[in-house]
């Protein structure tokens, strides 16, 4: 019985080995040239093993043509520049749209290591999104708040002012309070353009003055503080901003009673 089996393996071993006769001369030809047994496997279709019996039937040796040479990128001269440049692998995929794999391939061919791409420094970014105005005045190019435009600027996931940013610029100090612009561009970031609330307050009195105005009273017909609440509009006017958050709150209160305004 094993005998039998024996023999019906070894038949049917010798009927794999039989091959058509031109796949046979495809198969001898394709091995003297030195391709892999893989190659000669997706030119013939024959399995890998039978090219490797083939292979060492005749005698051919190891193949000398491990892989089809690698196709260009059709972008590899941009993608090669850029990285030459120093930009980094996403900078690179964002301005040409080269896949990624690709980009870190022509890199490692390059011999140039992958550096981590660098933040600018918070001034620098916010230089970049501001256009000069007529009148000097600059204008915000960038990220705004959705109610009030206001701009806003994000860094190292942080919420900056641009303002705020302008005003450090011309002042050298955090400032204190809302910094806005008090000339007559809307939002206006130029740093000479721009301050705090403690400076604000203090132009708007020199213009009260300037104007004629009388001096502030030190405290309101309500009884607040002047110097603690005191505040003056833009021209010049005195009010007390304990009263106008009062006025505001009582409005709100109103607002939510039964029957109040809609």
């Amino acid at each position: 019985m094993t005998v039998g089996t024996s023999e019906t393996g070894a038949a049917t071993a010798g009927a794999a080995r039989l091959l058509p006769p031109a796949t046979e001369e495809s198969i001898r030809m394709l091995l003297s040239e030195g391709h892999t047994d893989a190659e000669i496997r997706r030119r013939t279709g024959v399995d890998v093993r039978t090219a490797a019996r083939r292979r060492k039937e005749g005698g051919f040796g190891p193949a000398t043509r491990r892989r089809r040479p690698n196709r260009k990128h059709p972008k590899e001269q941009q993608v090669q520049a850029l990285i030459t440049e120093g930009l980094s692998n996403g900078e690179v995929h964002r301005r040409t749209g080269a896949d990624r794999s690709a980009i870190r391939r022509i890199r490692q061919q390059l011999g140039i290591a992958y550096v981590p791409p660098k933040l600018p420094p918070l001034e620098e970014k916010w230089e970049q999104r501001t256009r000069p105005v007529e009148g000097g005045h600059l204008e915000w190019l960038g990220e705004r708040a959705k109610r009030s435009g206001t701009p806003v600027m994000r860094y190292r996931e942080k919420s900056h002012s641009p303002a705020g940013i302008a005003f450090r610029q011309r002042t050298g100090r955090d400032p204190v309070g809302q910094v806005r612009a008090e000339c007559d561009y809307p939002h206006c970031v130029a740093p000479a353009h721009v301050d705090d609330e403690p400076g604000r307050q203090r132009t708007r009195e020199q213009l009260r003055y300037l104007t004629g105005g009388a001096e502030r009273p030190a405290r309101c017909r309500h009884g607040h503080d002047q110097n603690e609440h005191g505040r003056y509009q833009p021209d010049g006017t005195a009010y007390c901003e304990a009263c106008r958050r009062e006025r505001k709150r009582s409005r709100r209160t109103a607002d939510e009673q039964p029957g109040g305004p809609a």
